[in-house]
C-alpha cells in the first residue's frame, strides 16, 4: 500500500479531493492510504501560531519551521518516505519525477502558505517542487496534482496500463489528436485516415501529428529531451520546422564601425561566404544576403560563388554548390528587405544584432515567439558592428550572446551559428 502524508493547515482541501474518482477507488482497494496532519496541532503556543514576521523586514508573513519539523518527527520512519515541499520556487514537477516518486512506498507533502516558509526547512526535505510558473495561495492544490500524477502510475490504480504508458510526457512528444463518434459533427469531419482501417497509415499519421503538436505547443520538450531522436523523428521534425519558420540572414559590410568607431566599408571574406552559406543551408535559411555597395567586392564575391556553382568547384565539391544557392548579393539593407517582401507573404520583422547592451533588446525566447507567425530578417555587422543608424532602424535588437568570461569577441560566423541554433535548432 502506498502512503501519502499531507501536512497542511487546511488538510480538508486535500481530503475532499480524495473522495472522488479513481483516487477514492484506489483507497477502497487498499492500493493507497492517506494520513492528514494539521500543522496547527504541532505548535507549542496557546494561540497555535503557524507564521511570523520575516527577519530583515519585508511584506507578508513567513511559515515557521518548528511546526513542520514537529509534524515530520511524528511520522513513522517507514511511512515518511520522500519529503516534498510544495513551493513556487521549486523545480518543475514533471512526469519523469512522478514516475520516480511512484517507485517509493510513501510520500510526505508539505503544503505551506503566506510568503513562504523559513529556509531552514530545506535541511529536512528531499524535494522542493513547483507545478508551474504561476503563484497559488497555498500548496494544497499542487499536492492534489502530485497525488493524482503519482497514483495513476501505481499498478492497479488505472485499469488499462497502456492508457498510462502511451500518453503525453511519457516520451518526448505530446499526444496525437483523438476523435470519436459522430463521424460528422456540424460539418467537422474525422480525418479520413482514421476511418481507413489501414493501421500502418494510422500509426504514421498519429506520429506526424504528435510531432506537429509538440513543435507548435511545447517545442521545449524536444529541445530538453532525455533520449536521442531516431532518424524518422529527425526527418519529421526537420520537415515541420522548415514549413514553420521563414528566416533570412543579412551580413552588412557597409556601413559598419571599425575599432576607432569610424564608419567604414569592410572586405568580403572567403570564410564568411562559405561558412554562413553552410550554416544557412543546414538550418533551412531562405536567403543569405551579402550586403555591400562596393562593385569590386561584389565582383570578388561573384567570382568565388561562380567557381563553386559553375566552375571546377562544382565537380570537386557538389555540396558547396548546394550551400551557395542561398546567397544573394545586395547593395543595401533596403534592397534586401524589398527582395524578401517580393518572395514572402508573411509580415517581415527586422532584427539587429550587437555585442553591446541596448535599451530596446528582446530575448531569444521572444524572438522564437515572433518567428512563429512572421518572416524574420536577422542582420549582422562585420568589423566592429552595425552603426547606430542601422540599429535604430531595426524593429528589435536581439540581446547579446553571453559567455562565461569578460572576453567578448566572437567572430560573426560564430555568432550566426549560435543565434540560428538557439532560434530553430533542436
Amino acid at each position: 500500500m502506498f502512503v501519502f502524508n499531507i501536512l497542511s493547515i487546511f488538510p480538508e482541501i486535500v481530503k475532499c479531493f480524495t473522495n472522488y474518482s479513481l483516487i477514492n477507488k484506489a483507497i477502497e482497494k487498499n492500493l493507497i492510504k492517506f494520513n492528514f496532519l494539521n500543522l496547527r496541532d504541532f505548535t507549542k503556543d496557546k494561540h497555535k501560531q503557524i507564521d511570523d514576521e520575516p527577519y530583515g523586514g519585508g511584506s507578508g508573513m513567513v511559515f515557521k519551521v518548528e511546526p513542520v519539523y514537529n509534524a515530520l518527527c511524528s511520522l513513522k520512519t517507514n511511512e515518511r518516505g520522500k519529503v516534498i515541499l510544495l513551493s513556487a520556487k521549486g523545480e518543475k514537477f514533471t512526469n519523469s519525477l512522478a514516475k520516480k516518486l511512484s517507485k517509493e512506498n510513501s510520500l510526505t507533502l508539505i503544503c505551506c502558505r503566506y510568503e513562504g516558509i523559513d529556509e531552514r526547512i530545506s535541511n529536512f526535505i528531499d524535494y522542493e517542487v513547483s507545478i508551474g510558473d504561476y503563484v497559488l495561495m497555498g500548496g494544497e492544490i499542487p499536492a492534489c496534482v502530485i497525488i493524482e500524477a503519482v497514483s495513476r502510475l501505481i499498478p492497479g490504480v488505472v485499469g488499462k496500463e497502456d492508457s498510462v504508458k502511451f500518453e503525453s510526457y511519457e516520451d518526448i512528444f505530446l499526444e496525437y489528436p483523438h476523435y470519436t463518434r459522430p463521424e460528422n459533427f456540424n460539418g467537422l469531419m474525422v480525418p479520413q485516415v482514421l476511418l481507413s482501417g489501414n493501421h500502418k497509415e494510422i500509426e504514421n499519421w498519429r506520429k506526424k501529428k504528435s510531432i506537429e503538436n509538440t513543435i507548435n505547443r511545447r517545442f521545449d520538450l524536444i529541445r530538453n529531451r532525455k533520449r536521442p531522436l531516431d532518424s524518422s523523428e529527425v526527418l519529421e521534425i526537420k520537415n515541420t520546422l522548415q514549413n514553420k519558420f521563414e528566416i533570412y540572414i543579412g551580413l552588412v559590410h557597409f556601413p559598419v564601425y571599425n575599432k576607432k568607431n569610424e564608419i567604414v566599408l569592410t572586405a568580403i571574406t572567403n570564410m564568411d561566404i562559405h561558412d554562413i552559406s553552410r550554416i544557412s543551408r543546414t538550418y533551412g535559411i531562405k536567403k543569405y544576403f551579402l550586403i555591400t555597395p562596393d562593385e569590386e567586392q561584389k565582383a570578388y564575391a561573384l567570382r568565388i560563388i561562380n567557381h563553386w556553382k559553375n566552375g571546377y568547384g562544382r565537380e570537386y565539391n557538389p555540396s558547396r554548390k548546394e550551400a551557395l544557392k542561398v546567397i544573394d548579393i545586395k547593395e543595401s539593407i533596403e534592397d534586401a528587405i524589398n527582395e524578401i517582401k517580393k518572395i514572402s507573404s508573411k509580415n517581415l520583422i527586422t532584427i539587429g544584432t550587437s555585442a553591446k547592451k541596448r535599451k530596446n533588446e528582446i530575448t531569444f525566447q521572444k524572438l522564437n515567439e515572433l518567428a512563429k507567425d512572421n518572416a524574420i530578417f536577422l542582420i549582422f555587422g562585420t568589423g566592429w558592428g552595425l552603426t547606430e543608424e542601422i540599429l535604430d532602424s531595426m524593429d528589435y535588437i536581439l540581446e547579446p550572446i553571453y559567455g562565461l568570461t569578460d572576453f567578448n569577441h566572437l567572430s560573426v560566423r560564430s555568432a550566426v551559428s549560435i543565434i540560428v541554433d538557439r532560434l530553430i535548432g533542436f
